[in-house]
C-alpha cells in the first residue's frame, strides 16, 4: 500500500513537471513562422535527403557540420508527417511535399521543433527521477522545474538543431551512469553506452560521459571490493558499455 502511494505520488510530481515544460514551450513554438529566422539546418539537411532534385533519394547528408543523428531524425519526422498528410489527402506524391515546403516551410520547421520539445521533455523527466533516486520527491519537484523553466532549455527546446537531442541523451546517460554507482549491473553499462553512443552521434561533446563512466567504474569495483590494478580494464561490464557506445 506504501509503495503503490509512494509510486503514485511520483507519477502526479512528473505530470506537474511534464506540464510546466509543455507551458513554458509550446505556446510560442511557431515564433517568427513562416519566416525561418533560425538556421534549422537539420531540417533542410533532411528535405535535401528526399533528392527532390533529381529524383534519387540520399541518405548520406553531405555536410560535416555535426554528426548526422540529428538529420535522420528529422528526416524520419519528415516521413511520418508525408504519410499523414497523405492521409488526409494533403499530398498526393512526395513531389507535392517539397512544393509545400518551398511555399510555405511553417508544417516541416514546426515537425522539426516538436522533435526539440520532445526531447526537452526527457531531459526534465530524467532530472526528476534523479532527484527522486539521490535526495527524495522534494528534490525531484525542484529539479524537474527548474529544467522545465530553464530559459536556456526552453530555448533550446523551440529551435531545430542537434542541442536538445544531446541534452536527452546526456540526461539518460547520466542516470545510468548513476545506477552503475549504484548497482553495477550489465545492462547499466550497457544502456549507458548506448545513450553516450547516441550523444555523440548527435553531437560530439557527450563522448566526454565516457571518462564520467569510467571514474564512477572504478568506484564500483571499489564499492565491490575487486582490484583495480589492470585500471578495470579487464571488467567485461566495461566491454559492453564499449560495444553499445561505439554500435
Amino acid at each position: 500500500m506504501q509503495i503503490a502511494r509512494r509510486f503514485s505520488i511520483h507519477i502526479a510530481i512528473l505530470l506537474v513537471v511534464v506540464a510546466g515544460a509543455a507551458i513554458a514551450r509550446i505556446p510560442h513554438l511557431d515564433w517568427g513562422l513562416p519566416a525561418v529566422e533560425e538556421e534549422a539546418l537539420p531540417s533542410k539537411v533532411a528535405i535535401d535527403m528526399w533528392g527532390f532534385d533529381d529524383g534519387t533519394a540520399d541518405l548520406d547528408p553531405g555536410t560535416a557540420g555535426w554528426p548526422a543523428l540529428s538529420f535522420y531524425v528529422q528526416r524520419v519526422a519528415q516521413q511520418f508527417h508525408y504519410l499523414a498528410g497523405r492521409a488526409s489527402g494533403d499530398f498526393d506524391e512526395p513531389l507535392d511535399y517539397y512544393v509545400a515546403w518551398l511555399l510555405d516551410p511553417t508544417d516541416v520547421v514546426l515537425i522539426g521543433r516538436w522533435t526539440s520539445v520532445l526531447a526537452g521533455l526527457v531531459v526534465c523527466v530524467v532530472a526528476a527521477l534523479l532527484g527522486f533516486a539521490i535526495a527524495g520527491r522534494g528534490a525531484g519537484l525542484v529539479a524537474g522545474l527548474v529544467c522545465a523553466l530553464s530559459p536556456l532549455l526552453v530555448r533550446h527546446s523551440q529551435l531545430v538543431e542537434p542541442d536538445a537531442l544531446v541534452s536527452a541523451f546526456a540526461a539518460l546517460a547520466t542516470l545510468w551512469i548513476w545506477r552503475i554507482a549504484r548497482e553495477g549491473r550489465v545492462v547499466d553499462y550497457a544502456v549507458a553506452g548506448i545513450w553516450i553512443g547516441l550523444g555523440t552521434a548527435a553531437k560530439y561533446t557527450p563522448a566526454l560521459l565516457a571518462l564520467s563512466l569510467y571514474l564512477v567504474h572504478l568506484e564500483r569495483r571499489r564499492s565491490e571490493k575487486l582490484s583495480n590494478r589492470t585500471l578495470g580494464l579487464d571488467d567485461r561490464r566495461l566491454g559492453w558499455t564499449a560495444l553499445t557506445s561505439v554500435l
